[in-house]
């Protein structure tokens, strides 16, 4: 149920039988006048006020009514506290700043138990002789409320500082950090519409069904317009995906060429005007398609995608596709009239064969700017500038023509062409111009150079170099696309391991952290320590997360800590001494916010603890099952069908266990399949919670789970990587 829906069904609960106020809380108004702010108490909570709840209850024969106070915020309840011991306190009524101890046996309290976790709740009762004055301090102090300014102010951050949180969300499949950065940046107005219906589709491509994202509702409008390359190579994966894969299969070439003759040539044509070298398989794949089937097959285009290291499979695929190009020997045409035709590729193509003229150097300068590499930027400038003056004079009174050499120009100037070049801009001129130049480059870049331990050593050094502010923000704000450019690069975690070691080194020495910037830590320790290590390096590591811990620590990291423990503990340690003096001091501070924690966070933290080669009491004395007064939002597990869908079979198992022990007759079903096997639609179809680790998953296999799953299914998302985030996926969908 949304959010208003829900307000409305406490009203409903609050104000049942054992409420002897004996009020309808939906009438219009109410016959005794003395209710009126009562009245006006329900209207707060059905339309959401900005401000605490206040609701009076009566027990029975009770002519003194007790009051609650409800806040969903700490900061919000400590100062409702010291309001409420102004306007409430003594003489007034027993009010102490405590917060009250709910009995869930009560029905109206019950009720306010069921609001969730982080709901904190005062109850007081006025003293005798101090009703009608108590009730006059709470009408004040409502209207206070009411009438005080609402806080207007937020610290509006760098914009490619939040871009950078956006970026490590989509490359680390963290989608609520990433829907929290994407409205950031709505909210704060510095982005044109263009560019913000990029960001929210890639969000949908990354994070949505293929279904969903096909039925985008701006899709033609982002077909229709001129796009960056990595979403013009997001729509082109989108539709191969959408079109031509069935059974999480590729269609059969033969197949593939009449479907895409048929439904998506026409349908989406704009999206293959220029065709670009990639190295993602879905979209090189819907290209050469393009490549084959055009009306001058793409021959050197062909030439640079087949010559690309794929896989088996895709490489048959892609030799297969060209190798039924249209065999009909072709007419002879003009370069303007291959540009009529709308295949800009083979125009410019064409136009660079031509001798220099006023209608080829407007050939291949409009088309350069579509096809957006530098090497089609510089032989466009050149064709220009070998032109007489006057003829060039002629095509700068073409406004399209001037506005297209401007931007040409530029790109022979700064596009660099690898790592290094884009490091050497970077000593030269820092600015925010640097990293749009980096996103504009990175589209064309082959990241199987990667494939070098001496590659990735070189890459590795030029982020740990020492540089100043200015510089060490940019190179920060390069991480997010460094760690999607080695992804691309299909190297094994090993290889790549020196990298990963670097860019976790930038992020962890930055001053200022986000959620976003602790997500992408933590899946970066966890990866460093998985792939194993050097023991300097290892206790080294372990010291910078104490560091960050020690610099953003508070109850609401807890689960971050979680994390990094798991990683720790789950990892192969070079030096068992160091990472269990890391667990004792992490977990020793942990217990500071044992009062603070949701008890999902304690059954978890518990877990943890018993995970550890030397315990500690003290953890089993905060985090223990028989603390005294254990909060009533506990998860029940018990005789639920669980399915956890994972390629990190590790991580899965150790959740399964901890499940296991705090749910015995629940059934735990693992898979880590990388397609939709029948073991994985039965494991979806059996279960009554799926959760799905989506730093690992398949995005064939997420889509197949969602769409056969049943009715009553819970799909939840485990966020992060490693058993915590499972098992948290888990308890929160039943919360």
């Amino acid at each position: 149920m949304d959010d208003q829906t829900a307000r409305v069904v406490f009203l409903d609960e609050f104000f049942g039988p054992a409420n002897s106020l004996n009020i309808d809380p939906h009438a219009i108004a109410f016959a005794d006048p003395s209710h009126n702010f009562l009245k006006e108490l329900i209207r707060d909570i059905v339309d959401g006020a900005p401000w605490p709840w206040l609701l009076p209850r009566r027990t029975g024969q009770q002519q003194q009514p007790t009051w609650y106070a409800v806040t969903f915020d700490y900061a919000d309840f400590r100062r409702l506290g010291a309001e409420l011991l102004a306007v409430a306190g003594d003489p007034y009524s027993d009010f102490t700043p405590e917060p009250a101890s709910l009995n869930i046996a009560d029905k109206v309290e019950a009720a306010i138990a069921q609001l969730g976790p982080d709901r904190r709740v005062y109850r007081f009762a006025p003293l005798p002789g101090y009703t009608a004055a108590l009730r006059a301090g709470l009408e004040r102090l409502h209207s206070a409320w009411a009438h005080r300014p609402q806080r207007s102010w937020v610290r509006i951050r760098p914009l490619g500082r939040i871009l950078r949180d956006f970026e490590l969300a989509l490359t680390g499949r963290h989608h609520q950090h990433a829907v929290e950065a994407l409205a950031e940046i709505e909210r704060n107005r510095q982005l044109t519409a263009s560019n913000l219906l990029f960001l929210r589709f890639r969000l949908v491509a990354t994070f949505e069904t293929t279904q969903n994202a096909t039925n985008f509702p701006d899709l033609a409008t982002l077909i229709a317009i001129r796009r960056p390359r990595a979403v013009t190579v997001a729509l082109q994966r989108l539709m191969f995906d959408a079109y031509l894969v069935v059974d999480n299969q590729a269609l059969p070439v033969d197949q593939a060429i009449e479907r895409f003759k048929i439904e998506v040539s026409q349908r989406y044509g704009a999206l293959f005007t220029v065709l670009s070298p990639t190295d993602d398989p879905s979209a090189a794949r819907l290209q050469m398609l393009a490549a084959s089937t055009a009306e001058i097959p793409n021959e050197g285009y062909a030439e640079d995608v087949l010559s690309r290291p794929w896989s088996l499979e895709v490489s048959a695929w892609l030799q297969a596709v060209w190798a039924r190009r249209r065999q009909e020997p072709q007419p002879q045409r003009t370069a303007l009239q291959v540009y009529q035709l709308g295949d800009l590729d083979a125009a410019f193509t064409a136009a660079l064969t031509d001798a220099p003229g006023l209608v080829r150097t407007k050939i291949v300068v409009i088309t350069a700017v579509s096809i957006g590499t530098q090497d089609a930027a510089i032989a466009a400038v050149e064709a220009f500038d070998t032109l007489p003056e006057d003829e060039q004079a002629d095509l700068l009174n073409d406004a399209l023509v001037r506005l297209a050499l401007h931007e040409l120009r530029g790109r022979t100037r700064f596009l660099p062409g690898n790592w290094t070049e884009w490091f050497q801009r970077l000593e030269g001129d820092p600015n925010r111009e640097t990293i749009e130049l980096l996103d504009e480059a990175l589209a064309g870049w082959q990241a199987t150079v990667l494939d070098s331990d001496q590659a990735v050593r070189a890459l590795s050094d030029l982020f740990l170099a020492t540089r100043g502010p200015a510089q060490m923000t940019l190179v920060a704000d390069a991480v997010p696309r460094a760690l999607a450019y080695s992804q691309r690069s299909g190297a094994s975690g090993a290889r790549l391991a020196p990298l990963h070691n670097a860019l976790l080194a930038v992020l962890t020495y930055e001053s200022d952290l986000t959620a976003t910037d602790l997500g992408a830590i933590s899946d970066l320790a966890s990866t460093v320590l998985n792939t194993g290590m050097e023991t300097a390096q290892y206790k080294q590591l372990l010291l910078d997360l104490l560091d960050v811990w020690t610099r953003v620590k508070s109850w609401r990291r807890c689960d971050w800590a979680a994390d990094i423990l798991d990683a720790a503990l789950a990892s192969p340690a070079p030096d068992p001494v160091s990472r269990d003096a890391f667990v004792i001091e992490l977990y020793s501070q942990l217990t500071a916010y044992a009062d603070r924690v949701s008890e999902a966070q304690r059954v978890l933290l518990r877990l943890l603890g018993r995970e550890a080669s030397q315990p500690i009491e003290v953890w089993h004395a905060k985090f223990d099952d028989n603390a005294e007064d254990p909060p009533s939002e506990a998860p029940t597990l018990d005789g639920l069908a669980i399915g956890i869908y994972t390629l990190d079979e590790g991580a899965a198992a150790k959740a399964r266990s901890w499940i296991l022990e705090i749910a015995p007759s629940a059934k735990v079903v693992l898979n880590h399949e990388h397609d939709a096997s029948e073991r994985l639609t039965a494991m979806v179809r059996g279960s009554d919670i799926v959760v799905i680790g989506w730093a690992t998953a398949k995005h064939a296999a997420t889509n197949h789970i969602r769409d056969i799953r049943r009715g009553g299914t819970i799909v939840a998302m485990a966020e992060g990587r490693g058993a915590t985030g499972l098992l948290r996926a888990v308890m929160s969908a039943v919360i």
